[in-house]
């Protein structure tokens, strides 16, 4: 069954170069997502930061081009939009998985979200995160509360 959403939380390592694999389930989410693109583009995906995020946001190339035409929007003379634009786009980097889902995570990005070896790749829906292991054990041990869904509508 093919699934159409990233989720779930996987392993992975990376090494000294910066180079990784994405796991073989979430290739096949990114082939799903991405299988109407011309053949070259399929396999290209963006990595970028939020400001002050511990983590990075790895997105479809598919996905990307929506958020750019959205960030397109933005009003220009609004500092606190022009500022985030800057960070978010200024930050995103193209990449390319090989034909076994190799790819590499630009060294400014690495070292802005303090990834070592030990990484996890967490499926957020259309999107996913990339945490150096540690900060990840660090962030959810400090999550005195559960968190719920109070605050927004979502049905189970």
């Amino acid at each position: 069954k093919i699934m159409s959403t990233f989720r779930g939380a996987s392993a992975i390592t990376v090494d000294a170069k910066g180079r990784t694999a994405m796991p073989a389930r979430q290739r096949t989410v990114l082939d799903e997502l991405q299988k109407n693109l011309p053949e070259a583009q399929r396999a290209q995906i963006v990595i970028t930061a939020e400001p002050g995020a511990a983590f990075l946001l790895v997105f479809p190339i598919a996905k990307w081009m929506d958020i750019e035409a959205q960030l397109d929007q933005t009003d220009a003379l609004d500092a606190q939009q022009r500022a985030f634009r800057r960070h978010f786009q200024g930050m995103a980097q193209d990449v390319e998985l090989d034909a076994q889902g190799r790819f590499l995570i630009p060294p400014l990005l690495r070292k802005q979200a303090g990834l070592d070896k030990e990484v996890l790749l967490i499926g957020q829906g259309q999107k996913m995160e990339l945490w150096d292991a540690a900060r990840w054990e660090a962030w959810t041990a400090s999550q005195t509360a559960m968190p719920t869904t109070e605050g927004f509508a979502l049905r189970y």
